[in-house]
């Protein structure tokens, strides 16, 4: 991660504030993608479809659906603020 950390700064601001802006929720993103071993992914989406794609993948190795991953993210964010 530390060799991409031109393309995941804006995941310097997240948390700071309780809204969840566009370059946050991206970056964001791109990092999951990171971890499921794809770089050029920009869609949680996508990286679902293509995982299936190719084989049978047990459903806890899939990568989670946009929006399940947004909620998430806005949950983590909420209760940070709390903390």
């Amino acid at each position: 991660m530390m060799q991409k950390s031109d393309v995941l700064q804006n995941l310097l601001q997240l948390g700071t504030n309780l809204v969840l802006r566009k370059p946050e929720k991206v970056a964001a993103i791109k990092f999951v993608c990171n971890l499921y071993g794809k770089t050029d992914c920009y869609s949680l989406n996508a990286l679902r479809c293509e995982k299936t794609s190719r084989k049978s993948v047990p459903a806890k190795k899939l990568s989670p659906t946009d929006d399940s991953f947004y909620l998430h993210l806005r949950m983590c964010i909420y209760q940070q603020q709390i903390w």
